[in-house]
């Protein structure tokens, strides 16, 4: 829509129109009938020509509104594998320490067990002193709880005869 100008009973007013045709009482000559796009002054009309070439984009309008929501998309491939979690607490849990004499039968046990609510991952022993005694086998129960250590006499034995031995039991949470 253009802005023009259109005469009226000889006064200039100003209106919103497509275009107006040049009344022949406005025209110079040979203006009868043309398209006027703007008057000047009271009786002058400008003669629109050929169109001029395009004038510069306006400013962006307003965001419409979001539009609907597409569809489901299909599942993605696996990730890459997360890091390794915090290690668990393992508790060493010791038996009960026993002395035992050379002269005793062999070879004898000494055990640690594991709690309720934890599994046997490992174990050991200890001898005071430690020459007098040697393991024969030590080895887990079963069903994970319990350490084992069989002993007997040692060919390395310094003239002590007596020993203390304890078992120890590495537990580890299962929960």
């Amino acid at each position: 829509m253009r802005t023009s100008v259109t005469v009226m009973s000889g006064l200039l007013a100003l209106g919103l129109s497509t275009t107006a045709t040049v009344p022949a009482a406005a025209a110079q000559s040979g203006d009868e009938g043309k398209r006027c796009v703007t008057y000047i002054g009271n009786h002058n009309c400008q003669i629109s020509g050929p169109p001029g070439p395009p004038g510069p984009a306006g400013p962006a309008g307003p965001p419409g509104p979001a539009g609907p929501a597409g569809a489901e998309g299909r599942e993605g491939p696996a990730g890459p594998q997360g890091p390794a979690g915090a290690p668990k607490p393992t508790t060493v849990v010791t038996g009960t320490p026993v002395t035992h004499d050379q002269n005793s039968p062999f070879p004898f046990r000494v055990t640690a067990t594991c709690p309720d609510g934890t599994t046997l991952t490992g174990g050991g022993w200890r001898a005071t002193p430690s020459d007098v005694l040697g393991v024969s086998s030590e080895y887990p129960d079963a069903g994970a709880t319990t350490w084992t250590v069989e002993l007997l006499p040692s060919f390395n034995a310094t003239g002590t005869s007596t020993a203390t031995v304890t078992a120890y039991a590495l537990c580890l949470p299962t929960s």
